[in-house]
């Protein structure tokens, strides 16, 4: 019934107003189709180049983090270090005085000023 009365209606032969029309209506159909295909194209091509430097990020953040965790190690070997160093130069000092020495020399090697006499306990005995 609907197809009936679409065939009653007649065209009304060749106006350029609707021919405009028609050919409008082409032409913004087929530029609406030409710029689907191109926004189409171009996410592609954006997820594409979206994944490798995604990948990229990830590695590269992977590397600082394990930077850093080797320098806060560098810094806490540097303290150490820096606190060797110290007791080093604190020992070289020492080792200069003369009283010092002796004091070494007497513990460790039983040695003896000249009217001292030395005593051994087991305490001081190494094993």
């Amino acid at each position: 019934m609907v197809t009936d009365r679409k065939r009653k209606v007649t065209p009304l032969g060749s106006n350029s107003y609707i021919e405009d029309r028609e050919l409008l209506e082409k032409v913004r159909k087929k530029r609406r189709r030409g710029l689907t295909r191109r926004l189409v194209v171009f996410f592609i091509l954006v997820g594409a180049a979206a994944v490798p430097i995604t990948s990229l990020v990830t590695s590269q953040q992977a590397v600082i983090a394990q930077k850093k965790q080797n320098q806060s190690e560098m810094k806490h070997k540097l303290a150490q270090m820096k606190k060797k160093e110290h007791n080093l130069k604190s020992e070289v000092n020492r080792l200069n005085d003369l009283d010092y020495i002796g004091k070494i020399a007497r513990s460790n090697y039983f040695l003896t000023k000249s009217g001292e006499t030395v005593f051994v306990s087991k305490k001081n005995k190494k094993n």
